[in-house]
């Protein structure tokens, strides 16, 4: 997984996390690895489902990753933890670590799904598409988005629904 991105959340500027870089790297690294839709993954034959926020990980992989001490890795994991910004569940071939709060943070951005799987966009390119359509079609008349306040950010996104 090497394309995408991650929001930081400014709260992170008062959170102590930001104060210890090590840490600071660690909780990076972390949204880096964590899915942002349900996955499947296979550790040898075992199957291991995922949801978003979620990634299988070995304290190994993690240090070498990060390039820092297993003792180190392991006291900050802990220390999340405890601080209730991840849950972690040590398994039979490594641990998942589960983002908690994921959606709060990460989900209005990331690619909305129709009920039967088939991709929507983010809201960011369907707020493109919503542009690019009054652009185009305001002489036609084929959509009707004048009825809506553009500038609301939520009322674009409803009126790209209703128009889809």
């Amino acid at each position: 997984m090497q394309n995408g991105y991650v929001f930081l959340h400014r709260g992170l500027l008062d959170n102590k996390i930001f104060s210890d870089e090590k840490a600071l790297k660690v909780w990076i690294w972390i949204l880096l690895k964590a899915n942002y839709q349900p996955a499947v993954k296979y550790v040898g034959s075992q199957k291991i489902e995922l949801e978003a926020g979620e990634f299988f990980t070995t304290i190994s992989s993690a240090v070498e990753e990060l390039n820092m001490c297993r003792t180190t890795v392991y006291r900050i994991l802990r220390e999340m933890e405890r601080g209730t910004q991840i849950s972690l569940n040590v398994e039979q071939r490594g641990t998942r670590v589960k983002v908690l709060n994921w959606a709060v943070y990460q989900s209005s951005y990331v690619e909305m799904w129709n009920a039967n799987g088939t991709k929507r966009g983010t809201q960011m390119e369907r707020l493109h598409i919503y542009k690019k359509n009054i652009k185009n079609n305001k002489k036609n008349n084929v959509c009707d988005f004048a009825a809506y306040d553009s500038s609301k950010f939520e009322d674009v996104l409803a009126a790209i629904d209703k128009e889809v």
